[in-house]
């Protein structure tokens, strides 16, 4: 199943560059995982055709039906034969498992007093200078301020009991990230990053110019704005906690989402990769090109397939 999961980078480009990268992706598992190369060129070539069909089904929504659209995981479940059902139940529940409470309990101890605070892990995890645990503590404030009367509501029923910076994946190095932990009277915790967020490489490498409006939402709530937005266009179900940047500057707040561990299982019983492409035609069916994107998908599949292959 291949789905948008970082959003750092998020931003206005061509369309065959996702599917190209979404190609490749799928190569590079059938090689990860030793398929063979037959089931590895058969995955990539229905991933075209698969993309081409879903593009045209897509347009024939209303802009609304296409808003709502949304992947539900055990859907299909019932057309699979019992190795490959074993399979994606199998990775159902470990997928459950991976909830913030469970990364708070992984990440944090108890102090004096019940206190919690997050266990070093050096270089990686380590708590910084007073000055950043000050101005963290400034930004949690004013997200707080910012958030819908919901979500500042359940902020309040909150407390940072500690700080520490954290290094991030290889895109985000240089960057500065702190992990922040709330913890209330009856010592429930919520993990919450702070993450700083530049401009996007596709707009910067790329030299893709981006839409006004993103210019102007960017001017307005600076780059954390733009990754924010852009992952609510992406993915039907955003955590509410994702939120604007409290300052007009890098920065930005969201509840912490453990990643996968492990992602081996990415093929069926018999050995081919598992695609699923509902989740990421959300954004490509949204632009004011998705027709000539759904009429080049079809037309062009004879040579997406050479490039495929």
């Amino acid at each position: 199943m291949f789905d948008p999961n970082d959003f750092d980078e998020a931003a206005w480009a061509p369309w065959e560059w996702d599917l190209k990268r979404l190609i490749a992706s799928i190569v590079v598992a059938g090689l990860a995982t030793s398929r063979d190369e037959s089931a590895t060129t058969d995955a990539a070539r229905s991933a075209v055709r698969a993309y081409a069909s879903a593009m045209s089904a897509s347009i024939a929504l209303s802009p609304t039906a296409r808003y709502f659209s949304h992947l539900d995981a055990e859907t299909g479940i019932g057309r699979m034969d019992a190795a490959s059902r074993k399979v994606l139940q199998t990775a159902i529940r470990d997928a459950r498992k991976r909830t913030g409470e469970r990364a708070a309990r992984k990440l944090t101890t108890a102090g004096p007093g019940g206190r919690l605070v997050f266990v070093e892990n050096p270089p990686t995890m380590m708590h910084g200078e007073p000055e950043i645990e000050r101005r963290v503590h400034e930004f949690i404030g004013r997200y707080a301020a910012s958030a819908q009367a919901d979500v500042h509501q359940l902020i309040g029923a909150y407390t940072v009991a500690d700080v520490a910076r954290r290094v991030v994946g290889v895109g985000g190095v240089g960057t500065r990230c702190a992990l922040v932990l709330l913890q209330d009277g009856d010592g429930n915790a919520l993990v919450m990053q702070s993450k700083e967020a530049g401009a996007s490489v596709l707009e910067q490498y790329g030299g893709i110019e981006q839409p006004r409006g993103l210019g102007d939402h960017v001017a307005a709530h600076g780059q954390g704005g733009r990754v924010v937005a852009l992952q609510r266009m992406l993915q039907r179900h955003v955590g509410s906690l994702a939120r604007l940047p409290p300052l007009r500057g890098h920065r930005s707040a969201r509840a912490a989402v453990p990643r996968h561990e492990g992602r081996d299982r990415c093929g069926d019983a018999r050995g081919r990769p598992v695609l699923d492409l509902r989740a990421g035609m959300r954004g490509h069916s949204r632009t004011r090109t998705r027709p000539v994107g759904a009429g080049r998908g079809d037309h062009r599949l004879r040579r997406q397939r050479t490039r495929a292959r």
